[in-house]
């Protein structure tokens, strides 16, 4: 029991949404392991032309790249694949492929992964309410080859309030015995979540990258399979810096989790790829703004979409009229980030509203 549980804490743990990349004001730059596990690993990550290229994985005793996620973008500017490789092969071990509905929401994870005992997939298939929030993750079962290590067990009955998942049920064969059915409580803090400045790894990140705060505590409700009901599946806790993100996250011993660890996070909060690009002659004003702001580029913009800070379409405009500007009537004050999109191009610009 205790292996198939820690199975499911790493896939709920390394959520990794190409939602979330949308909204940033400050990239994260760097994560460190610097107690237990393997406290000498960090992780890079790499930007171009204002999107998440790359995350490098590094052993600094030997100061080796363990393994390369690469991540590939759509021609709607969303994440469409991602491929993990080892540093010494071309061919990578594990691919994670995406796919949209017209309002650029997952609706499907597909994984094909190979550690080494054949290949093997897995896909699920969301769906999503009238809020626009999922209210289930479901396998297809079509889909699963080979003994997959994937997470190939349902999230059904998803409650959210205020923008985070308040309670939802694991279903699945989590014993090996049948059929089960776990329902869990979800406990959050207040602060930005940091897993909205990740790529989508597996189909159990939806679940953090679109909630809006950080998961401290994911505790079980009932007493059937995994213990007394208040059983702490995972337990965490945060420090932050004076800009409101990450600055550490304490894994703490839990059913999912046999041993703590704790991580390092460092940002990059200079504005880089959210500021004038200067190959587009990209540029709006005025910033701040009040009623209206104008963008101009020397390509031409096919729409703009303006996010809260946590990731929440407030505006959708297509066939931009430059004279006119883009109204930000009912916007209330804040600082935003404005997604400018040609055919060519994807861009992200901090917008600041009085």
């Amino acid at each position: 029991m205790k292996k198939t549980t820690t199975k499911f804490a790493f896939v709920f743990i390394m959520f990794n949404m190409a939602l979330g990349l949308e909204a940033q004001v400050c990239w994260l730059a760097k994560d460190s392991v610097f107690q237990g596990k393997d406290s000498s690993a960090y992780a890079l990550y790499n930007y171009q032309a204002g999107l998440l290229r790359s995350i490098d994985y590094i052993d600094s005793g030997n100061t080796t790249v363990k393994t390369v996620d690469s991540i590939y973008y759509g021609s709607h500017g969303k994440q469409t694949v991602l491929k993990a490789f080892d540093p010494n092969g071309s061919t990578p071990f594990k691919v994670t492929t995406l796919s949209y509905d017209s309002n650029d929401n997952v609706i499907r994870v597909h994984i094909l992964e190979d550690n080494g005992f054949g290949p093997n997939t897995v896909a699920h298939d969301i769906t999503y309410n009238a809020s626009n929030e999922i209210s289930s993750i479901i396998v297809d079962p079509s889909s699963i080859v080979g003994t997959t290590d994937a997470f190939n067990w349902n999230f059904e009955n998803i409650v959210w309030l205020n923008g985070n998942i308040q309670s939802l049920d694991l279903v699945g064969d989590i014993t090996g015995a049948g059929m089960d059915t776990i329902e869990f409580a979800v406990n959050y803090d207040n602060m930005l979540n940091i897993r909205r400045l990740l790529p989508i790894d597996d189909v159990g990140g939806l679940i953090e990258q679109i909630s809006a705060n950080n998961i401290e505590t994911l505790v079980s409700l009932n007493d059937e399979i995994l213990g007394p009901a208040g059983t702490n599946a995972l337990d965490r806790s945060y420090t932050y810096f004076s800009s409101g993100e990450v600055s550490s996250m304490e894994e703490k011993v839990a059913l999912f989790n046999d041993n703590g660890f704790k991580v390092g996070f460092r940002f990059d909060c200079s504005g880089i790829g959210l500021e004038e690009k200067n190959n587009l002659n990209l540029s709006l004003y005025p910033n701040p703004a009040k009623d209206a702001v104008f963008i101009k580029s020397s390509l031409e913009i096919i729409s703009l979409k303006l996010y809260s800070l946590n990731g929440q379409l407030l505006l959708n405009q297509v066939n931009y009229d430059a004279s006119n500007g883009l109204s930000l009537q009912g916007i209330p004050s804040g600082v935003f980030v404005l997604e400018v999109q040609g055919e060519q191009f994807s861009e992200r610009l901090k917008l600041v509203l009085e």
